[in-house]
């Protein structure tokens, strides 16, 4: 579960230093979740463990994801031969094609058409 949450999340990034980054908070973060709700020991490696200064980058990660979430899976009532998003997502992982023009294409139109203030690093 841990790796298909943080490969979910990576997924949704543009460039490879990003998607690198999501993966890696999002496993560190996912890990610390499941050692408080199993009560598992923490990791031994310093790498591995999730230090509550990442949580400030773990919030604005959470706002990336369902930000690019929204913009990509917008209800569609007219189309209904959508795949589910976990399948593209996950197809994404595997085909540059499919990465390409159903993730990356999209998200860098949205991005163009309504510049933020706060841009996130890879939609630049």
């Amino acid at each position: 579960m841990t790796r298909r949450v943080g490969q979910r999340a990576a997924a949704l990034h543009l460039t490879d230093d990003a998607r690198t980054d999501a993966e890696d908070l999002v496993r560190r973060a996912y890990a610390a979740r499941s050692i408080y709700a199993h009560g598992a020991s923490p990791p031994a490696k310093e790498k591995d463990r999730f230090p509550e200064s990442d949580l400030p980058r773990l919030h604005q990660l959470t706002y990336r994801v369902l930000l690019r979430w929204l913009v990509l899976w917008a209800p569609d009532e007219k189309d209904q031969t959508q795949p589910h998003q976990h399948q593209l997502l996950d197809r994404s992982l595997i085909s540059r094609q499919a990465a390409s023009k159903k993730i990356e294409g999209p998200l860098r139109r949205f991005y163009a058409a309504t510049p933020s203030a706060d841009l996130p690093a890879d939609a630049c």
